[in-house]
């Protein structure tokens, strides 16, 4: 890790030899050391390059979520995703929340406007699942209703975020459906008969 630049000093700053300064570090680590450049502009003894151990380095609290791998942009009704979608839950510098197990649930949504579910089911080995350290990898998923849809990821305390459009197509053609224009007929009398795919 590389400290930011921290305030100029001057000789009034040290007490004793002593000088103390606040640092903030945005990456979570553990088990690194972090490296202070340190120049001393009035002796030769500029460029002094100290490395302060650093056991560990938290996230901060939670702040959103992230797709970290989106769903397939295609799929057939009912096949499982090629890709599988897998959320990430982050703090305000984007590191991964490793402590948190929070329930994470997918709901299928319209591209065309995010506020209004899809018409058809989505599935998934486990919905809503738990991130594990931070990751919620989900298996199974899959729509049965051929139309553009977006996944939504929604978990309590944050705010919803959605994926990119997939493109849900007609499954194979699987059976036929044969439907007469009315339920009475009359002999000799011809009528409609409607075939569905």
């Amino acid at each position: 890790l590389t400290a930011p630049l921290l305030t100029p000093l001057s000789a009034a700053d040290f007490t004793n030899g002593i000088a103390v300064q606040s640092v903030a570090l945005f990456e979570a680590v553990t088990g690194a050391s972090i490296t202070f450049t340190v120049t001393e502009s009035d002796t030769s003894k500029s460029g002094v390059t100290v490395l302060t151990p650093i056991a560990t380095v938290n996230p901060a609290v939670v702040d959103h979520m992230a797709f970290t791998t989106e769903p397939s942009g295609s799929v057939s009704a009912g096949l499982d995703l090629a890709t599988q979608p897998v959320v990430k839950i982050r703090d305000q510098y984007d590191n991964i929340r490793l402590a948190d197990t929070d329930e994470i649930t997918l709901e299928a949504v319209l591209a065309s406007d995010t506020s209004v579910l899809g018409g058809g089911l989505l599935n998934a080995d486990t919905n809503p699942l738990n991130a594990l350290a931070g990751v919620a990898s989900f298996s199974g998923v899959n729509y049965t209703k051929a139309e553009d849809i977006k996944l939504k990821a929604s978990m309590t305390g944050v705010a919803d975020i959605f994926s990119n459009t997939v493109t849900v197509i007609p499954a194979a053609i699987d059976h036929f459906g044969v439907e007469p224009s009315a339920a009475v007929q009359t002999a000799g009398t011809p009528f409609a008969v409607t075939i569905t795919a």
